[in-house]
């Protein structure tokens, strides 16, 4: 529940919070794009915003991400979580210089991600755990894909097994 929202006298849901929003947009003839964002870039005052189907430019940009990532279940993963486990290759990229990375995904998102880690790492490959997601291959470059279902993560090197 959303408390304490501009004019909103009694607590909402997010859901109808954003329905509300919808609505609003609608009524103003804004048009709205529901695509998976990639990246935001900002140059001479322009944002380029990416998504999988499109690119954009703005001036302005407000960020409604709405849900929380999707938790990693494999065995051990939450003990490595800011000790080699990583969720943004934007943000913590450097952390992986010159270092074999491994990326659990698949899709746009898991490609953009080892896009922006292939010029600062040793190798990147691309865990899709066990989806069959097929890459471009003259997209890819020298990022590997392993379609392999992973079990669990550990050992000094943050070791990945799988079947």
């Amino acid at each position: 529940m959303i408390e304490n929202y501009y004019g909103l006298p009694t607590p909402i849901s997010g859901e109808k919070l954003y329905e509300t929003g919808l609505s609003q947009l609608k009524a103003l003839n804004i048009p709205v794009a529901e695509e998976e964002l990639l990246s935001i870039a900002y140059d001479n005052g322009v944002y380029q915003v990416q998504t999988s189907f499109h690119s954009y430019e703005s001036q302005a940009i407000i960020l409604a991400t709405g849900a929380k990532r999707n938790p990693i279940t494999l065995k051990e993963a939450k003990k490595y979580e800011g000790n080699g486990i990583s969720y943004c290759a934007v943000c913590d990229g450097f952390f992986f210089r010159n270092k074999n990375v491994k990326i659990l995904g698949n899709g746009d998102y898991a490609l953009h991600e080892a896009k922006v880690l292939e010029p600062l790492a040793k190798a990147v490959t691309i865990f899709t755990n066990g989806l069959t997601e097929t890459f471009d291959s003259s997209v890819l470059g020298n990022i590997q894909v392993n379609h392999k279902k992973l079990l669990s993560v550990g050992g000094k090197f943050l070791r990945m097994d799988y079947f």
